[in-house]
């Protein structure tokens, strides 16, 4: 029986495929079609870099905290 899977994968500089996941299929030989997507805009990738460099950002408790304060300096 024939089994089709869709999933996305990156071509790694020495020219192999690497999966984003794992199929779950046993070991044996496979049919491969590689399709290109668009790659996204620098702009992204530069936002995306720098959200990996600097990690998760503040929590919602720290969010929650500065909002309030400010609102504390709102005139009545």
């Amino acid at each position: 029986m024939n089994s089709t899977y869709i999933g996305t994968a990156t071509i790694t500089p020495d020219g192999q495929l690497r999966l984003d996941e794992t199929l779950g299929l046993p070991p044996g030989r496979v049919l491969v079609r590689v399709e290109t997507l668009p790659q996204p805009p620098e702009a992204r990738v530069h936002v995306l870099d720098l959200v990996e460099q600097n990690g998760p950002g503040r929590s919602r408790e720290d969010i929650d905290a500065q909002i309030a304060v400010l609102r504390d300096d709102w005139p009545e």
